[in-house]
């Protein structure tokens, strides 16, 4: 018995060293590369030195600049490599990442805890297992299912292929007519670089205004006025319903719903993304309707080994705490620093997004953060709009120019909910410090005293984020009654006949545009004295040409026995599609604005 027991020794038990040490160099899959996938991999690496990391990349670039695509296509930026940011070698060589690019993952079994692969250049299958699997796929261009959409001479913009091929069609056809579909962010920067060249460009959108959702009517109306200025037709309220195509299929004219008819050389398809994640179904992921990916605020999924970043997921928004989509490169990098670091054994936290973003055009910027007054109104927010129009530092030193700027806060409790603004320089300063604030839970009444640098080239000892902090909170404190355009424009139809409308500006500037039926009531010459041709038995709406002067006038009606008075908050800046007409975008005069009668 003795001899039998050595023999046949006890056998122990080692999966809990298997299970031990596959924790502590686990196999990594990332799906997809570019802006999620590529950082989680570099941010895997760098919490687990042990860890085998491989990325699935389907297309033939690990890691590229999506956001300067429109500009290689005008050769602002000039080389395709300008684009590149790390080859497959340089992955290996700095953080010993597996890099396979031209790889498609078209299947995850995670019983097996297998991905299933297509090498695309030898037409190959594989699978690779994994213990932690991140998915990062992105999204694809939305493309409408009429077959004259895929007119040889349309194009999306996703991918340095798109570009290359829209690049080659440049250089082989001869193209004067451009045609954008969709006034998107990428739209619009196409729209420009198209314009750089020499081109024709007409944007055709569904919706009533630029920017679609993400941008109200004031700046969105804004960013329309300039880009006409500089000489971009626009079509929108009018969606198209085909293509007319010549025997070479190629696209001669877009057709509209309204059934105009919009010649064309080339077309632009910017209808927007969804999300790249048909391999997913039936594989245990939980997809929504639309095929995003639900995660939580460590980026993960519904299954405990697998994480998500990028694109093609739903993520918190901070202010309402319900996921949504955040197409946007800054939450793409978060999120995928976050999966990256837990997926190799971390433990950080992705706290949510804003939707804050920027985009130049015409040598402007144009930027948001936070909730819109269309977003605020579908939810049922209680909000209160502030707008300013000032310049970006002091006047009296060269060289100013104005800042549109609208910020959105809570009526009752003047926390912030979004802002949006516009301007030559400035605009990143302002929306950044926005987001700050709203990250930080702050109200308008936090902004008003907030310490900001000040210097006459780079600002003003009342800052503009701190002058409109202080229009919005005189509002809630009651101080004053701010209205804003659109509102100024329904209560006119309603009850044009029990409101007086108060243009406390000069002469000289009443004279060259008011608006109708408007009395003039100069603050800046004998305004007390000049009161009692002011009905103080209707309802009185003052305005300037920015919101100050109105504001003034206001507080002293208020302090006359006028109960009854609200300031169009942005004043005359405010109007005319949303501005106040085309010499704003010249140089900057005094009184920079022509008619505005045709938007009552």
């Amino acid at each position: 018995m003795l001899s039998s027991q050595i023999l046949k020794p006890k056998r122990f038990d080692f999966s809990h060293l298997t299970r031990l040490f596959a924790q502590q160099a686990p196999k990594i899959v990332v799906v997809g590369g570019v802006a999620g996938g590529a950082t989680a991999a570099a941010k895997a690496r760098r919490i687990n030195e042990s860890a085998k990391i491989t990325v699935f990349e389907k297309g033939p670039y690990p890691s590229f600049g999506n956001c300067g695509l429109p500009y290689y296509i005008s050769n602002t930026i000039p080389t395709r490599g300008d684009l590149l940011l790390r080859t497959p070698a340089e992955f290996w060589d700095q953080f010993r990442v597996d890099m396979k690019v031209n790889h498609e993952v078209t299947k995850i079994d995670l019983n097996s805890k297998k991905v299933y692969v297509k090498d695309l250049d030898n037409k190959k299958e594989f699978s690779e297992e994994f213990d932690k699997l991140i998915l990062s796929p992105g999204a694809k261009a939305i493309i409408p299912r009429n077959p004259t959409f895929r007119a040889k001479n349309l194009f999306p913009l996703k991918t340095i292929p798109d570009s290359e091929l829209i690049k080659r069609y440049l250089q082989e056809s001869e193209t004067k007519n451009v045609v954008i579909v969709g006034a998107s962010y990428i739209g619009m920067e196409v729209a420009e670089n198209f314009h750089k060249l020499g081109m024709n460009v007409t944007v055709i959108d569904l919706l009533p205004n630029v920017f679609g959702l993400t941008m109200d009517i004031d700046i969105s109306r804004k960013t329309q006025t300039l880009c006409e200025i500089k000489g971009i037709k626009f079509i929108l309220n009018d969606g198209i319903s085909h293509f007319e195509t010549d025997a070479r299929n190629r696209a001669t004219e877009a057709v509209l719903q309204s059934g105009k008819k919009i010649p064309l050389d080339l077309g632009i398809l910017s209808l927007g993304v969804f999300p790249d994640t048909a391999f997913l179904k039936d594989s245990g992921i939980t997809l929504d309707d639309r095929g995003y990916i639900p995660i939580d605020d460590r980026c993960s999924t519904n299954h405990p080994d697998v994480y998500a970043a990028g694109d093609a997921v739903l993520s918190k928004s901070i202010l309402t705490n319900t996921l949504d989509r955040f197409a946007l490169a800054g939450p793409a990098n978060k999120q995928g620093r976050v999966a990256g670091a837990n997926a190799a054994g971390g433990n950080m936290r992705f706290r949510g997004s804003l939707g804050t973003a920027i985009i130049s055009l015409f040598g402007y910027g144009i930027g948001r953060t936070g909730l819109t007054i269309n977003q605020c109104k579908k939810l049922g927010i209680k909000y209160t709009v502030a707008e300013t129009h000032l310049p970006y530092h002091v006047s009296y030193y060269p060289g100013f120019s104005i800042v549109s700027f609208v910020l959105i806060a809570e009526e009752k409790t003047g926390r912030i909910l979004g802002a949006q603004a516009m301007g030559k320089e400035g605009v990143d300063k302002k929306i950044d410090t926005i987001s700050t604030a709203i990250s930080a839970n702050m109200t308008v009444f936090d902004l008003e005293d907030l310490d900001l640098c000040y210097s006459p080239q780079f600002g003003k000892a009342k800052e503009c984020v701190n002058q409109i902090g202080m229009v919005a909170a005189n509002h809630i404190r009651g101080e004053s009654t701010n209205i804003t355009l659109d509102d100024f424009k329904e209560k006119m139809k309603k009850n044009k006949e029990n409101i007086q409308v108060i243009d406390v500006r000069t002469p000289e500037e009443y004279q060259i545009s008011h608006l109708p039926d408007a009395l003039l009531v100069d603050f800046e010459n004998k305004f007390r004295e000049n009161m009692h041709k002011i009905d103080k038995n209707k309802e009185v709406i003052v305005h300037c040409l920015a919101g100050q002067r109105g504001y003034f006038a206001l507080r002293v009606l208020r302090q006359h026995g006028f109960n009854n008075v609200k300031n169009i908050t942005g004043g005359m800046r405010s109007m005319a599609k949303g501005c106040c007409g085309r010499g704003e975008f010249e140089e900057h005069s005094i009184i920079p604005f022509t008619r505005v009668e045709d938007d009552f």
